[in-house]
């Protein structure tokens, strides 16, 4: 909502008087698009002034209609979907002049994509909160090579990786994602197992290889393949 009033408005001034007309009328308001609605609670503020808006993640300043909008955002990065967006807070003095305070020492998201991981800075993920994404096909060596450098990096968090998938046009996944889904995921099963500590399988009776194969058997019967 909040994306398509910015983008309806913030680019030059424009005329509001139907917007003010439908937040006053029931039938109107029935009708009105959402980036209308917000439009009109917009308008109730005072010109010249200043809005700070809470609940939006993502850290944004901008000018609208002769109003100053700054939604203060998250004091730290809450999902992937805020990569690369700045986050903190603000300071204001009894004279109302503001500062903003980025965050800093706190975990950021990070995407490694495979197509990128040859030339990819593994320095950069110390501290931080990495996701693996695969958007090409890799083979079991150099998938476990990428992960013992994420590792060695000393991330804060690895969370599941994120599969690409190129869709026909009947809405089926091609026969070549399709395969690189299934290979991509029975990798992940497979460095799993590998990393998990030789005291923790013992303490259960376990065999590395047995358990893999299992895992797998049991992928491929829910998969269909």
């Amino acid at each position: 909502m909040i994306k398509s009033y910015v983008e309806e408005h913030s680019a030059a001034e424009r005329a509001h008087d139907e917007d003010v007309a439908a937040l006053n009328s029931d039938k109107l308001m029935g009708s009105a698009k959402s980036c209308d609605l917000v439009g009109s609670f917009v308008e109730l503020a005072k010109r010249g002034g200043v809005v700070y808006a809470g609940h939006i993640h993502q850290h944004k300043e901008f000018m609208s209609r002769g109003r100053e909008f700054i939604f203060v955002g998250s004091p730290y990065q809450q999902n992937l979907g805020e990569i690369g967006g700045s986050t903190g807070y603000y300071v204001l003095d009894n004279s109302n002049r503001r500062c903003f305070i980025e965050t800093l020492g706190v975990p950021k998201h990070i995407q490694l994509f495979m197509s990128e991981a040859k030339g990819f800075d593994f320095s950069a993920l110390a501290g931080n909160i990495v996701q693996k994404v695969y958007d090409v096909d890799v083979d079991r060596d150099f998938d476990g090579e990428v992960s013992m450098r994420i590792a060695a990096a000393c991330p804060y968090e690895e969370v599941m990786p994120e599969y690409k998938v190129s869709v026909k046009s009947d809405g089926t996944p091609s026969s070549k994602s399709a395969e690189l889904i299934r290979k991509s995921k029975l990798e992940y099963l497979r460095n799993y197992v590998d990393e998990m500590k030789d005291e923790d399988l013992d303490s259960k009776g376990l065999d590395r290889n047995r358990l893999f194969e299992t895992l797998e058997k049991y992928y491929k019967a829910v998969a269909g393949n």
